[in-house]
């Protein structure tokens, strides 16, 4: 190959190469620069799976992570994979926002996945992935029920019965004993109170009263259980049990009501159903509040979950018919927490013997008394039976926050675009060095020939020829430590160094 060619390729080497590797540079630091993380995604799950199920599935998007006022939900479709070993998909769904400002939807689990897996969630607007989460599960583990929580209430918002006031001369009740439907009223909202009236019968009645209105109650004297439905106003609430026959007062006992705050009102139309089902239920929220979620446990799992849009109509769960057995329906408006759900008791499926049996059995299971159930109407023994395990409600677990994988996964490519700097760094070094030092070099043979052909023999000394090669190297060193300088100060700027 000619000299004349090798200068030409030398000379479109400086002028393509140099400019690509210094824009390589800069590009890779100022993309790097730019990466953020401006929303998360936070995954709720039940911590265990098992194959052949439906995994309930909610999620929350929050985007402006930076903002003074601080991060706000975003309603944005979520997909969902589950991966088994290997990365191989197993199953996918993806999850849609709903009226209670979440995103929800179930997972089938298909029979034959493997033990280990991973759930995989990424918030996707228009097609670009902006959070991801992953919760891995071991399906080989037996699924635990989820925690009980008990109602937070003040010490006046329990339950409490005073003595029973017996006239003298009359026959009172041996009992008058008194339990709330869900365990506590909501102030504002119709309220279910079952009493238990011990022979000889008698027809009772709360005592009209600033804090109590009484809206519905017996018109027959009964010595078995009875529904009174009232509604509590204000945080307390101490009514006055009356029994009374013929008109007249035979019995009497203080109550303190029970009342949740900020607690939706539930109502379950029907709490025992022959064959696997939707239940349909009422509920009342105050304040504005655009849609509620229902969540479905069965031997104290999470199984089920859903959110409907509130309106002034009844409405059936929204998910899959509820299987046989014993479930709790959980209505909750908060998407974050669970502490102020309303928990019923519906039996599916099962024999009211039955039913009141496994009631019973989950009673001692908590740590409860399983009390014996009065005489009644089959509905209000179950809600008599059901009163003792709907005090509390089952814990939502805690939330997986796919912010710290993104951050972790966002490090890798900015390490990643920073090798890709400094190698882009390196090859223009590289092409600095070859280029000038081969001109200096040549430069250096063309003037040792011109002082040839003047005839100067100083010109053509070893000495001479020395000063022109360290002069080419003091240039080349110039433009090196000038590139340097250059890269040191982008690097710094985009604090990939930090």
């Amino acid at each position: 190959m000619s000299g004349s060619r090798l200068k030409r390729i030398s000379d479109w080497t400086v002028r393509l190469g140099l400019p690509l590797a210094v824009l390589g540079t800069v590009i890779a630091v100022f993309l790097g620069e730019e990466m953020g993380i401006d929303h998360e995604l936070n995954l709720v799950t039940p911590p265990h799976a098992a194959r052949g199920e439906a995994l309930p599935i909610r999620a929350l998007v929050f985007g402006r992570l930076g903002a003074p006022e601080g991060p706000a939900l975003e309603r944005v479709p979520v997909e969902v994979t589950l991966r088994g070993p290997g990365g191989a998909t197993i199953a996918t769904t993806t999850l849609e926002p709903t009226a209670a400002g979440d995103v929800e939807g179930a997972l089938a689990i298909p029979a034959d996945a493997p033990d280990h897996v991973a759930l995989r969630a990424v918030a996707v607007r228009d097609g670009h992935g902006l959070a991801t989460a992953t919760r891995w599960f071991d399906l080989s583990e037996p699924p635990a029920p989820s925690p009980l929580v008990g109602r937070a209430a003040y010490a006046t918002q329990h339950l409490r019965l005073g003595p029973i006031e017996r006239v003298d001369g009359l026959d009172a009740p041996s009992a008058l004993d008194v339990r709330v439907v869900g365990g506590a009223c909501v102030p504002e909202v119709s309220c279910e109170v079952l009493v238990h009236v011990g022979a000889p019968a008698a027809q009772v009645r709360f005592e009209p009263s600033d804090a109590v209105t009484l809206d519905e109650g017996p018109d027959e004297p009964t010595d078995g259980l009875a529904s009174l439905r009232v509604t509590v106003h204000g945080p307390e609430a101490h009514p006055r049990l009356e029994a009374r026959r013929d008109g007249a007062l035979v019995a009497s006992r203080d109550v303190t009501l029970p009342v949740a705050l900020a607690t939706p009102g539930l109502v379950v139309r029907e709490r025992a159903l022959d064959a696997p089902a939707r239940p349909s239920l009422e509920v009342t929220v105050l304040g504005d509040r655009g849609g509620v979620i229902i969540d479905a446990y069965r031997d104290g799992r999470w199984l089920r979950t859903g959110a409907v849009a509130l309106t002034d109509e009844p409405f059936e769960v929204p998910f899959a018919p509820l299987d046989a057995g014993l479930w709790r329906l959980q209505v909750r408006t908060d998407p974050f927490r669970g502490e102020r759900a309303a928990s019923r008791v519906v039996a599916i499926g099962l024999d009211p013997d039955d039913a009141l049996a496994r009631i019973a059995e989950i009673a001692r299971a908590e740590g409860g008394a399983a009390a014996e159930v009065p005489d009644g109407p089959p509905p209000l023994r179950l809600a008599w039976a059901a009163e003792t395990i709907e005090v509390g409600h089952r814990a939502l677990p805690e939330p997986v926050r796919g912010v710290a994988q993104d951050r972790a996964a966002l490090a890798e490519r900015q390490r990643t675009l920073r090798i890709v700097a400094f190698v882009a760094m390196a090859l223009g070094l590289l092409v600095v060095l070859a280029v000038f030092l081969r001109r200096g070099v040549d430069a250096a043979r063309e003037a040792s020939r011109v002082m040839q052909a003047t005839g100067d023999p100083e010109l053509d000394s070893p000495a001479h020829r020395r000063r022109v090669l360290l002069s080419s190297l003091a240039i080349v060193a110039t433009v090196v430590l000038a590139f340097l300088a250059a890269g040191a100060m982008i690097v710094a700027r985009a604090r990939l160094l930090e």
